[in-house]
C-alpha cells in the first residue's frame, strides 16, 4: 500500500452494543473506534441517510444515532465514534451502517444491539439476548371476543424510581379492525389523591389496522409502592 494512500483500520466489521432496556429515557453512549495506520490524515463520514431510514421505519424513533458522524483521523491515532442505541422493542436489532472513507469505497459495519424488557430482567431468570433464544414479553397472546384494539404490553414495571423523578415507557396500541375506525380514551387512575401517571395521547382514533405510539410517564411525590390499573376504553 502506498504510504500516502488514506487507510483506516476497523476493529471489526461487526460490533455488538451493550444491551439497553426498552423505554430507557437516557440510554448510554457506546463507542466504536477507527485507527489510522497510514501516514496521512483520513476523513470519514457515517451514512446519515441509513440512520434516518432506520428512524422512519421505527415510528420516527431514533433507534441508532451517531454523535460523531464525521471527522479527521490523524496518522497513528484513533477516532472514537460515539453511538446511542435506543431500542423500541425487546428484540435483536441488526443494523448495517456504511462509513465512507476519503477517496475509498464505503465500509459497511454491522451493528448488533439487543433491547431488553426491564420487567423481565427484574425476575430471578433474566432474559438472554441471542438470535437463537426468544425474548419474553408480558403481552396478551391473542384478542378477546369483541376486542377492538391490542396493546403491546399489558403489564409495565418501572422499578425503583427516586421521588419526583419522571420515568417513561413506550407502548403500541394497534387496531384489530380491518374496516372500522377505532376511537379510544384512557382512564387515568389516582393514588393518595395524586395523579402519578400520564399518558400521551389520552384519546385518539386508529384507522383499520393502524398502530399508534403511546407514551406512559410515571412520577410520584411520595415514597411508596404503586400498583395501578389503567383502562383504555
Amino acid at each position: 500500500m502506498d504510504q500516502n494512500e488514506p487507510y483506516l483500520h476497523f476493529a471489526s466489521n461487526q460490533h455488538v452494543f451493550t444491551s439497553v432496556a426498552i423505554g430507557d429515557s437516557s440510554p448510554p453512549r457506546q463507542m466504536y473506534e477507527l485507527y489510522n495506520g497510514g501516514a496521512v490524515p483520513v476523513y470519514y463520514e457515517v451514512d446519515q441517510a441509513m440512520l434516518s431510514q432506520l428512524q422512519m421505519d421505527n415510528y420516527n424513533h431514533p433507534v441508532l444515532s451517531c454523535l460523531s458522524p464525521q471527522g479527521d483521523v490523524f496518522p497513528g491515532t484513533k477516532a472514537t465514534l460515539e453511538w446511542i442505541f435506543s431500542p423500541l422493542e425487546a428484540k435483536m436489532y441488526h443494523m448495517d451502517v456504511p462509513i465512507q472513507i476519503q477517496e475509498r469505497d464505503s465500509v459497511i459495519i454491522k451493528f448488533v444491539g439487543c433491547g431488553i424488557d426491564a420487567s423481565s430482567t427484574s425476575s430471578s431468570n433474566p432474559i438472554e439476548c441471542s438470535d437463537n433464544k426468544a425474548l419474553e414479553h408480558r403481552v396478551q397472546r391473542g384478542p378477546f371476543p369483541g376486542q377492538r384494539a391490542f396493546l403491546s404490553d399489558n403489564s409495565v414495571f418501572f422499578g425503583d424510581i427516586p421521588v419526583r423523578t419522571k420515568s417513561s415507557r413506550i407502548l403500541f396500541l394497534t387496531s384489530l379492525s380491518h374496516v372500522d375506525t377505532v376511537y379510544y380514551l384512557w382512564e387515568i387512575p389516582t393514588q393518595r389523591n395524586q395523579q402519578v401517571v400520564q399518558i400521551h395521547p389520552e384519546r385518539g382514533c386508529l384507522g383499520p389496522g393502524e398502530c399508534a405510539i403511546v407514551v406512559l410517564t410515571f412520577m410520584a411525590d411520595y415514597p411508596t409502592v404503586y400498583q395501578l390499573d389503567l383502562i383504555c376504553q
